[in-house]
């Protein structure tokens, strides 16, 4: 800085340390995802209603209403919608379903979904007060499909494998590899000798069936 007749006038040293500091920026926000508000028709609240229940029984465990809502938004597929409104009607639905099997007629995916659905509820609903136990050989039929639509599968191994094994009895499983775990030992090969295995076991009339969980498996594969 130096003095002349027109007063104090800063030099480039004095200006450079009389800057003022810089504005600190703030930390971006990390992106959050938007929340949707929207009012829906009562129509639309009960399709959701039943996907939402079909949704439950497959994970074997309550999920929200907006939770099927938001699933259902991603995925945007209209299979998933036309199940819900095959549910509204399930009865009729159903008499359908067989009236086109029996006809040899090509089934909807949404028809095999809502069909392989009513196969896992019947087969979980089981209890000794049943009068007529479910038997060995729907047990078989429903091992039967399975196999049938995993054939279907190109790839090796899927995330869905694990699964699929755990809901097999514990005793047609091959034997643990030394240091492996599920996710390891899981592949579509072992999964077909399992089924293949539980299938053998189910075809001797002294083996009773045991209220495994192999329509949870049908139905997964089929959404």
């Amino acid at each position: 800085m130096h003095l002349s007749s027109k007063g104090l006038h800063p030099t480039d040293e004095t200006e450079e340390a009389y800057q003022m500091p810089e504005k600190q920026q703030k930390p971006e926000k990390p992106t959050q995802g938007q929340t949707l508000s929207l009012r829906i028709s009562d129509a639309l609240f009960a399709r959701l209603e039943r996907a939402k229940q079909l949704m439950s029984s497959k994970k074997g465990d309550s999920v929200s209403t907006s939770e099927v809502a938001k699933q259902l938004l991603e995925s945007a597929r209209e299979d998933r919608f036309e199940v819900a409104d095959l549910m509204a009607k399930p009865t009729e639905t159903l008499l359908e379903i067989r009236r086109k099997g029996e006809a040899q007629h090509i089934l909807s995916r949404a028809e095999w979904i809502l069909l392989s659905h009513f196969v896992q509820k019947g087969l979980e609903a089981y209890a000794e007060r049943t009068p007529n136990p479910v038997s060995n050989e729907s047990l078989i039929a429903v091992l039967d499909a399975f196999l049938a639509v995993n054939e279907l599968r190109t790839e090796r191994a899927s995330l869905r494998d694990p699964y699929y094994m755990s809901n097999l009895p514990s005793e047609c499983r091959p034997a643990k590899a030394k240091g492996a775990d599920d996710s390891e030992r899981a592949t579509s090969e072992t999964v077909r000798r399992t089924v293949a295995e539980t299938r053998k076991r189910l075809s001797d009339p002294a083996v009773k069936g045991d209220t495994f969980l192999a329509g949870r498996n049908l139905l997964i594969l089929l959404e």
